[in-house]
């Protein structure tokens, strides 16, 4: 079977890994210390089947080992169909002519499943981050529900629930009141200590499904 980027991806999911990111290039800049780098020409994964995608590994030191016959600092082609490159990681996603679609495919930080506690700490930030990730937001994954992160939880909720939150970064009654309906918890537009609501998006987290 000959592999592309799109069936790695299948690949890659059947075997455990996650995918962590999920944009342009140029904005992959939170590498997870180990990974894959799955690229399209196009402006998703789609367009990558054949000759029009490549792959690379992400080393726990920041280096990108990648396959591709074009030399991704001058755009020259060099040795065909058999070529391997070494770079930083940081170097190669700040070349500002390339315009590839990337998938970074990563196995879990851990194996162990968060806490349920109703309590919404660095480690249940840090996988809401993720996930966002993972369907096509750009957040750092510092567990700090800072004003990019819960815009991006805004959007998301816009999207699933088809309502109108304001976008504006602030976790306030509304925000909370749509996230109480979309996990099924008593909608009051309050995050208690602990939280049912919280206690739901941690096990949405843990079953690792599709619940925003």
């Amino acid at each position: 079977m000959k592999y592309s980027t799109v069936n790695l991806a299948d690949l890659f999911a059947k075997n455990g890994l996650k995918k962590v990111y999920s944009g342009p290039t140029a904005g992959a800049k939170n590498w997870r210390g180990y990974g894959f780098a799955l690229m399209s020409i196009g402006s998703d994964m789609s367009s990558s089947a054949g000759d029009n995608g490549h792959v690379g590994l992400i080393t726990p030191d920041g280096s990108f080992y990648n396959t591709t016959a074009t030399d991704w600092l001058n755009g020259k082609t060099f040795l065909k169909n058999n070529a391997v490159q070494v770079a930083p990681w940081s170097a190669y996603t700040v070349v500002t002519r390339l315009k590839a679609h990337t998938e970074i495919w990563a196995l879990p930080e851990s194996t162990s499943k968060l806490v349920v506690d109703g309590y919404d700490g660095i480690a249940t930030w840090k996988a809401v981050q993720t996930y966002l990730n993972s369907i096509g937001y750009h957040l750092d994954v510092d567990g700090i529900p800072a004003v990019n992160t819960i815009k991006a939880l805004q959007q998301a909720l816009n999207a699933k629930l088809k309502i109108n939150l304001v976008i504006d970064g602030i976790a306030g009654s509304q925000t909370w009141s749509a996230l109480q309906r979309l996990l099924g918890t008593p909608v009051d537009g309050i995050k208690s200590k602990p939280s049912q609501m919280i206690m739901a998006m941690q096990k949405a987290l843990n079953n690792g499904k599709n619940w925003i």
